[in-house]
């Protein structure tokens, strides 16, 4: 699938502070609350959102939401 060839680990330098900031304290809820946009694609259904996101274990990624809210790490199994 095309879209899977955007979904990455991001260095932390390449996501301003203020979003940085919002994705650590949303890393530590429950449920998402802070919505990090990174970009959107369109691949011809429509356009697909990319948002930011933090894993403890990996760092800041990069991905698309998928079912109620959930913005999985692409290096967590």
């Amino acid at each position: 699938m095309e879209a899977q060839k955007y979904v990455r680990l991001v260095e932390a330098k390449d996501i301003p502070l203020r979003k940085r900031i919002l994705l650590r304290l949303d890393s530590l809820l429950p449920v998402r609350i802070y919505k990090c946009k990174a970009f959107t694609k369109d691949f011809g259904l429509g356009p697909l959102e990319y948002y930011y996101g933090y894993c403890s274990e990996h760092g800041y990624y990069v991905n698309y939401m998928r079912g109620n809210e959930k913005l999985p790490c692409p290096a967590c199994p």
